[in-house]
């Protein structure tokens, strides 16, 4: 297990499933989603979205020009694989992954959650958000839009990668102007959002049910990184 945590003076946090428990937010979305298909959608908007998930795992560890080339091959590829077009894809993206959640999005968010951002402001520790998706909205539905105080996503200006690439961790390092050494990563999956900490030379910690090593400092939730903090050094 890694040594104590010395103080940081900058968090970033993964969005999905790490601010906000994706199984609930799951629970919730499948239903309506089976119901869009038989009320109009058939299997071809089950297939978009299932191939728009399966494709962006293959995309890690690939490099891309810009964030629009990354999401230019994303969706050709899911296009390709559903037996559909990209514009199809990205319709049905952006209704059920993108703007449908966003109405249950704060029922499903991780107990602790406003009360540990604000505590870290309140302590005089930066804050942003990194995710492989859109930021934004999600960050307004749980309400932390005013909170968070730097947010990028694969595709934006300077990142064009998915996690375990650190670019977007570097980039809010940049934007909140703290070195990387000083970041604490906080995130649900190690594969991902733990190798882009260290890829940064960042510390992590981990939230959630998915398995890791016996390395991994894992949070029994959110609350506990304060009281970590508190007890830190530095």
């Amino acid at each position: 297990m890694e040594g104590a945590l010395r103080r940081p003076e900058a968090v970033l946090f993964d969005l999905d499933g790490t601010l906000y428990d994706e199984r609930r937010l799951r629970r919730a979305m499948v239903p309506r989603l089976l119901m869009g298909a038989a009320l109009g959608g058939g299997p071809r908007l089950l297939r978009c979205i299932q191939a728009y998930r399966r494709t962006r795992e293959g995309l890690r560890g690939e490099t891309f020009p810009t964030g629009a080339a990354l999401e230019a091959l994303h969706l050709e590829r899911a296009a390709g694989l559903a037996g559909a077009s990209p514009a199809e894809v990205r319709a049905c993206v952006d209704e059920w992954l993108e703007q449908r959640p966003l109405r249950h999005l704060g029922r499903a968010a991780r107990p602790g959650l406003l009360r540990t951002v604000r505590g870290l402001r309140e302590r005089g520790i930066r804050v942003g958000v990194f995710s492989d998706h859109p930021t934004a909205a999600k960050l307004q539905a749980l309400g932390l839009d005013g909170i968070v105080e730097a947010q990028c996503a694969a595709v934006s200006e300077g990142v064009a990668a998915l996690k375990p690439d650190p670019a977007g961790f570097l980039l809010l390092a940049r934007e909140l102007e703290v070195a990387p050494q000083a970041c604490l990563v906080v995130g649900d999956r190690d594969d991902c959002d733990g190798a882009a900490a260290r890829a940064g030379g960042m510390e992590f910690r981990l939230v959630g049910h998915r398995s890791a090593g016996a390395e991994v400092v894992r949070l029994g939730g959110l609350p506990e990184l304060l009281v970590e903090i508190d007890a830190a050094d530095g």
